[in-house]
């Protein structure tokens, strides 16, 4: 069997034309029922309608009867009587209290309402103390921090509540506490903070934001990057283009609007985005050009051409210019860069497996080693970005293994990817999308281990691997619906299944179940990506007619023959494919129409195929 791409790579070698149908989603769905007629998991149910409301209902805290938003000014001296001073600037007013256990109260107000309240604590307290005291401990917090990383204090956005800490005491520990109006930044806040583990508690976050203020342009672009998880690609093409437009120097704005486009299936666009963006970049910034770098590598190698060349070129230039940062003061730039090193290191080794080079198995290990050590010195401290870290190298080395043709023990890889993708499961903490998430990139995983076990002649752990990569790839395939390619590669990735219990000779009832499966998604037409893989999509439909023939479904088997036949046809005028591949499904025409009782098209075939053996494209018909 030929061997294709890494999974990823499949589906992004695929995903340059239209997207899929929704058929590659409900062909999922083997019961019977349409997706009207069965209810909704709770991924569509998130996927359909958004992240619902708040667990915690959102309201300003009350603090001795006074509410900001909601409280006059009557209101507070009546409740605290009158204040010991007052000062005023321009619409804003200032009330100063002494009251008792707090030494120091301010409450601003405008147009004659309390719109905030500072209270000074009478000595710092522990915040997990204060977070009881004050009834907080169901609102998700949020950590402040100032530019290298350092805790200012905390929010709780539901609340309009922020702890500041004390900037004298070692230890957190809270002298003020600030009520004020809901906040939406705070929001926002959270939701950056959040947004890689948290997804759809995230999504929620800025969608309330932007209903309290839509020009927020980061709001808008994490909720662009948050639909693009989702797979809702049109809406978050929508969402970053508002960003771009409220923030138009914001370059990493741009790289995300170039992602989306790739996932659409618009990579010529992406890649053109993103070299303009790579130009963009100022030297004040290297974090962010090293991001684009990356990213413009991740396109080449998976793009139309699969430039591996190029893409090895980019990518290491995002290390040079990311590695001298990993230990910036600016925790922002600390976390970038670390993060595309990493990756660039895992990418580097990909474009060396995939790619033609010299003494490449030994190469590309030399570059998963380093990316491992740069993980084991970045995360050391970050149990959760370490584990996640640690699944993408073992990711990335099955792929590799697949373009290296099974030359490493995959056993060390697969054992690390399950069990790293047991642990993420857990720790996803019930988020329905990030679940889906890691059960995708756990099928993808699996069905490169698959393609390395068929490559070594592991049959049996080949076919558990594929069991257990479809598993996961089906539980998250609603997350796919618009992705292009979606159908081919998991048609792609039934045909094997089948393919490998059909080589045995005795086991076609088993292989025609996972054909039944692979037909309807593989005949849709191929992607125009994927013109390379019309020859191989045509010996796939031969193929798998043999095994139809072998169990009685004899007309089935006929039929794909010929579609096969056709699109073989198609490859050989085009040059991809040469003459002599025609020979086998005109051979096996010629046995079926003979088994048929009609020798005169057994001999019309017969002779073709005898033409095609001597590298002769003879007459080709294209009927029974």
């Amino acid at each position: 069997a030929v061997v294709p791409a890494t999974a990823r790579e499949l589906i992004a070698n695929n995903a340059h034309g239209t997207a899929s149908k929704e058929d590659a989603a409900d062909h999922l769905h083997e019961d019977g029922t349409t997706p009207e007629d069965r209810p909704q998991t709770p991924l569509e149910r998130l996927i359909a309608e958004g992240p619902g409301p708040f667990e915690v209902p959102v309201e300003p805290a009350v603090f001795r009867n006074v509410r900001p938003g909601e409280t006059t000014a009557a209101e507070l001296e009546q409740q605290w009587g009158p204040p010991l001073e007052i000062h005023r600037q321009d619409d804003l007013v200032q009330y100063v209290y002494e009251l008792e256990r707090f030494p120091s109260v301010s409450v601003t107000l405008m147009d004659g309402q309390v719109v905030s309240l500072l209270v000074e604590l009478q000595a710092s307290q522990p915040p997990e103390e204060l977070i009881e005291r004050l009834g907080l401990g169901s609102v998700r917090l949020v950590r402040v921090t100032d530019v290298e990383g350092s805790p200012l204090g905390l929010a709780f956005p539901e609340r309009g509540v922020l702890f500041s800490f004390d900037p004298r005491s070692e230890e957190p520990r809270v002298s003020q506490v600030v009520l004020e109006t809901i906040d939406p930044q705070s929001f926002v806040l959270r939701a950056r903070l959040e947004q890689e583990h948290h997804p759809t508690s995230s999504l929620r976050d800025v969608e309330y934001a932007l209903q309290l203020d839509d020009e927020l342009a980061e709001a808008h672009w994490i909720r662009a990057q948050l639909l693009e998880r989702l797979g809702r690609y049109q809406e978050a093409i929508e969402a970053v283009e508002t960003a771009i437009r409220l923030a138009p120097k914001r370059l990493r704005f741009r790289l995300t609007r170039a992602r989306i486009l790739d996932r659409m299936g618009q990579s010529v666009q992406a890649i053109a985005e993103t070299k303009a963006t790579v130009d963009l970049c100022k030297d004040d910034a290297p974090h962010v050009k090293a991001e684009a770098l990356l990213q413009l590598g991740d396109l080449l190698a998976t793009g139309p051409g699969r430039d591996f060349k190029a893409a090895i070129d980019y990518h290491i230039e995002a290390i040079r210019l990311a590695e001298p940062l990993a230990d910036d003061r600016r925790e922002e730039v600390r976390t970038s860069v670390r993060q595309t090193a990493v990756l660039a290191y895992l990418a580097t080794a990909t474009d060396v497996a995939w790619g033609s080079w010299r003494r490449k198995e030994e190469v590309a290990k030399k570059w998963l080693q380093r990316a491992e050590d740069r993980i084991d010195r970045f995360f050391a401290d970050v149990p959760r970005d370490r584990d996640r870290f640690r699944f993408a190298l073992a990711a990335t080395a099955l792929g590799a293994d697949v373009g290296l043709r099974g030359r490493w023990d995959p056993a060390p890889w697969i054992d690390q990817v399950e069990t790293l993708g047991e642990t993420r499961l857990k720790q996803a903490d019930d988020d329905v999308l990030r679940q889906a998430e890691i059960e995708w990139d756990l099928g993808l995983a699996l069905y490169d281990a698959l393609q390395v076990a068929q490559l070594r002649g592991q049959t049996e752990d080949a076919l558990q691997l594929g069991q257990s990569a479809v598993d996961h790839l089906e539980s998250a395939a609603p997350l796919k619906r618009q992705m292009p390619g979606l159908a081919y590669m998991l048609g792609r990735l039934y045909f094997r299944i089948g393919a490998i219990y059909a080589a045995g000779g005795e086991a076609h009832e088993a292989a025609t179940e996972w054909f039944d499966r692979a037909v309807p998604l593989l005949e849709e037409p191929v992607p125009v990506g994927a013109v390379g893989d019309v020859g191989r999509q045509g010996e796939t439909f031969v193929s798998m007619a043999v095994s139809y023939w072998e169990v009685g479904q004899r007309e089935e088997s006929l039929r794909l023959t010929e579609q096969g036949l056709h699109l073989m046809q198609q490859a050989v005028e085009d040059g991809i494919l040469e003459p002599a591949a025609l020979a086998v499904p005109y051979h096996n025409l010629a046995q079926m129409h003979q088994q048929l009782g009609q020798p005169d098209k057994a001999e019309a075939y017969a002779q073709l195929a005898a033409k095609a053996e001597n590298g002769q494209d003879g007459s080709q018909p294209r009927s029974r």
